[in-house]
């Protein structure tokens, strides 16, 4: 290789290093920023957690978790501020940031010529998720239950929700 070829691809990692480092400076300063604000605040992928503020919680995000080594999807939610409490066009969300409400399981059952999936949700208590002080409390419960109960019935799961009192159970013999 020659020297020229050499000192320019030098040339050309250096200013690709320093535009890392530019990038890497201006999210330490937003970083900064959000810390001098907030200082109780915590970092979680990307999304800014503050615990306690529950009167500011306006939105809410069901989502499934998939663990396929374990057979099992978690569902959880976030609660977050919305657009109104905004900190560097990032939301603030509730800590802890995903809070599961339920684990569904896959269970391989019979023997091995003819294996059935045997699929349980274990549903955990929601109330206990969700402070009082939560101005959108029973709208967020609602919810949950509804989306439950159309997981339930969109995967002909077995319910296990003694946790909950079989509120949910309650809930599919209406439907």
């Amino acid at each position: 290789m020659r020297l020229s070829e050499l000192i320019s691809k030098l040339d050309s990692d250096i200013i690709t290093h320093q535009k890392l480092i530019t990038q890497l400076e201006e999210k330490r300063k937003k970083l900064s920023s959000i810390q001098d604000s907030m200082p109780n605040a915590i970092y979680h992928n990307g999304a800014i957690c503050i615990p306690n503020i529950w009167d500011k919680i306006s939105c809410m995000k069901i989502e499934r978790k998939q663990r396929f080594s374990l057979g099992q999807t978690e569902i959880v939610v976030k609660f977050s501020t919305g657009k109104k409490y905004n900190v560097d066009n990032k939301k603030i969300y509730s800590h802890p940031f995903e809070n599961t409400v339920a684990t569904v399981l896959w269970h391989p059952t019979g023997p091995k010529d003819a294996i059935t999936w045997k699929n349980e949700i274990i549903i955990n208590d929601i109330d206990v998720l969700i402070d009082k002080n939560c101005p959108k409390r029973k709208d967020f419960i609602n919810r949950i239950k509804l989306f439950l109960i159309d997981e339930i019935h969109r995967y002909d799961l077995a319910i296990d929700d003694t946790l909950y009192k079989n509120t949910i159970s309650k809930l599919l013999m209406l439907r």
